[in-house]
């Protein structure tokens, strides 16, 4: 009964030690990769840190201002630039009305205007805007067979 004890515990301690053998292998093989994700997260990082810092400096105030000089021709809005609705002439009214003048209503038939050889038809829709009557004119092509031609008209 000895021998018998003996060699399971045997059988035991080589079980054992086989599985404590390659235990210690795949701990070695999870920390290795542990290590490979931690260098990735750090060159990540350093990424997003270099990529943080060219964003400030393209969005500096300072900067776009001075690109926007540079290849835009842009310039700050002057206050005469800005106007109110109503003293923007629409389509269909005079340039200027001068005030105690009563603005005359358009037709409200369609016409018909010839452009460059092609008959077109506008049709009227009107509409209150800020308390004001607004006429638009919708310009509807006819279709035609013609094809166009290179030539720019007037």
């Amino acid at each position: 009964m000895m021998r018998a004890a003996t060699i399971i515990w045997a059988l035991l301690a080589m079980i054992a030690g086989t599985g404590l053998f390659l235990l210690k292998y795949q701990v070695q093989a999870e920390e290795r990769h542990l290590r490979d994700l931690r260098k990735d997260i750090a060159g990540t990082q350093q990424s997003i840190h270099v990529l943080k810092a060219e964003w400030s400096y393209l969005n500096d105030p300072s900067r776009l201002s001075e690109q926007a000089l540079r290849h835009l021709d842009m310039r700050p809005m002057r206050v005469s630039q800005i106007v109110t609705l109503d003293s923007i002439p629409l389509r269909g009214e005079p340039a200027y009305l001068p005030p105690g003048l009563a603005a005359a209503a358009p037709s409200q038939q369609a016409k018909p205007t010839e452009h460059g050889g092609a008959v077109k038809k506008q049709s009227a829709a009107r509409k209150s805007v800020a308390g004001r009557t607004v006429t638009a004119w919708h310009a509807r092509p006819r279709r035609s067979q013609q094809v166009a031609s290179s030539r720019v008209q007037p």
